[in-house]
């Protein structure tokens, strides 16, 4: 007799375990998609970002080169999105043309610059 009771104990808290591990999936699936969809899209924003970052810093670095040097703004501008270019990850050669723009002298507002 008193097999048959703990053998019903047993089939109850199997039974409740279950039901409690049931519902915990079906609980927790929705936020798992949910928190899988967002880091997606994160990476998404990342990489956009980080493409658009790099058209600005190459674009920048061109026109350094057709006038000869970096206005002060020009050179903040420069450093600024290529550090949050490179904190984002980005890289692709970027850093050594950035060098040979920043490398340039700095142009002076209102100033005549001397032209060789």
């Amino acid at each position: 007799m008193n097999d048959l009771i703990i053998f019903d104990q047993i089939v109850k808290i199997a039974g409740s375990i279950v039901t409690v591990s049931a519902a915990l999936a079906i609980c927790v699936k929705p936020i798992r998609e949910r928190v899988i969809n967002k880091l997606t899209r994160d990476d998404a924003a990342r990489a956009g970002i980080c493409a658009l970052l790099r058209k600005q810093i190459i674009d920048a670095c061109d026109k350094a080169g057709e006038q000869d040097g970096l206005y002060l703004y020009e050179r903040e501008n420069l450093h600024d999105m290529f550090d949050q270019y490179e904190s984002l990850g980005g890289n692709h050669g970027i850093k050594d043309i950035v060098e040979e723009a920043t490398e340039l002298p700095t142009i002076v507002i209102g100033k005549e610059r001397k032209r060789e």
